[in-house]
């Protein structure tokens, strides 16, 4: 259905015709460009990311984002940026753009699973090894069947997809982890839920669910041995400090989803979608690569400060991390037929006997 801007391009150009009709033959000024007539948008986008200084890559996107957009539209269409979960609070952003309290906003894959299924696909530990490989599924046929799925059946169209950094294992002991007989025995905190405790096991640890404040006080008394999360939150919540070791299993990606409220889309021109999509998948790639410079840097920081920094062997880990996840109906059955194929296809995976 045309949305009531592009009704009113149509408007315009029929009233500038008329103008242009009875202005023939007299000396009756020329009527303004069509463009002067047609009403402007702002586009609300809420993010949970802080909006201090220095800014992550993650915020620093949504402004450069939105100053591109703007300037490829001509400043037909301005985007209004809201961090630090100042407009929808952190966790209900894809339910606010549903329900249009925001027009965009910073998603994550697992707040819409539970009603689609199919949204798994980016979520499964182990199935990409590397983040190129993730771009590569969701700008597939298959990526476009999923964002069609979620437009028709929730109301939200995904824009593009960018990286938070991989997930590492963060421990207080000294002892070598390169598979995952190494982490038996070890208390390894992993966030509340089924899927976190499935994935601390598969890994080999004695998984311990922890709420995130309380991480820091766990590792300093020993209530938890280990614990994972990008490298990023490692250093920004100082748990450097009470560890003495990172191992860089790199068993889960974590991709964060620029979304668009479906109607909120209708009412941009088809230029306008094109100029959206061309902004955000280029700063989403321009945020991917900060993170992965940032990577980099914090490994070394690391370093400066004592921990012991190292790769594991991955295939050890992968293989048992894979089987416990592909052979549960929980999270392949709902997937998209052919979609798990080709991002094994991708990443060089095979489906484990189950």
């Amino acid at each position: 259905m045309e949305g009531f801007r592009t009704r009113w391009r149509w408007v315009t150009v029929l009233v500038t015709v008329a103008l242009l009709v009875a202005a023939c033959g007299s000396t009756a000024p020329k009527p303004k460009p069509t463009s002067t007539y047609m009403p402007k948008v702002t586009l609300k986008w809420s993010c949970p990311c802080l909006s201090a200084s220095p800014q992550s890559p993650q915020t620093e996107a949504l402004y450069r984002t939105a100053s591109q957009v703007f300037q490829m539209t001509h400043g037909a269409v301005t985007i209004e940026i809201f961090p630090n979960s100042s407009l929808l609070p952190q966790a209900t952003e894809f339910e606010g753009v549903q329900q249009g309290v925001a027009d965009m906003s910073d998603s994550d894959p697992t707040e819409y699973q539970a009603t689609l299924p199919a949204g798994m696909i980016f979520d499964i530990p182990y199935l990409y090894t590397n983040w190129s490989q993730v771009t590569k599924v969701f700008f597939s046929k298959y990526g476009t069947q999923l964002n069609n799925e979620v437009a028709s059946k929730l109301g939200v169209r995904l824009l593009g997809i960018q990286d938070l950094g991989p997930r590492e294992l963060n421990l207080s002991v000294t002892k070598k982890i390169m598979t995952p007989a190494d982490m038996a025995g070890i208390k390894l905190r992993m966030p509340p839920g089924v899927y976190w405790t499935q994935l601390g096991q598969a890994m080999g640890g004695s998984v311990t669910p922890v709420g995130f404040t309380e991480i820091y006080l766990s590792l300093e008394t020993g209530v938890v041995q280990a614990q994972d999360n990008p490298l990023p939150t490692d250093i920004a919540d100082k748990f450097y400090q009470v560890t003495k070791q990172v191992v860089l299993t790199n068993h889960l990606f974590s991709p964060v989803m620029p979304t668009i409220n479906e109607k909120s889309w209708n009412e941009l021109s088809p230029a306008e979608q094109k100029d959206l999509v061309t902004a955000v998948t280029q700063q989403d790639t321009w945020a991917s690569d900060q993170v992965a410079a940032q990577q980099a840097q914090d490994i070394t920081f690391l370093k400066k400060h004592g921990l012991s920094v190292y790769s594991p062997d991955i295939a050890a880990f992968r293989a048992p991390v894979l089987k416990s996840f592909l052979c549960d109906p929980t999270y392949v059955s709902g997937l998209i037929p052919g979609m798990l194929s080709y991002a094994l296809k991708v990443t060089g995976g095979a489906m484990p006997a189950c």
